[in-house]
């Protein structure tokens, strides 16, 4: 059996998302799911925006995910 946050992670790896985040270290990007790693509670994405991979952890508070 499958954890469900690895099976969401694995079904948005290759897709486009924008990332929308009104916290202290506020941004707002678009950028493909190239891979992820769970960690604990929390599922980080590697994100792909132009060539610069960024870590996106979903513990954000106020994150919005939305498909691009």
């Amino acid at each position: 059996m499958i954890p469900i946050k690895q099976y969401m992670a694995e079904l948005m790896v290759g897709k486009t998302f924008h990332f929308k985040c009104e916290c202290l270290m506020a941004f707002d990007l678009v950028g493909r799911i190239v891979d992820y790693e769970v960690k604990e509670n929390e599922t980080i994405f590697t994100v792909d925006v132009n060539g610069k991979l960024i870590p996106i952890g979903t513990n954000h508070p106020k994150l919005s995910i939305e498909l691009a």
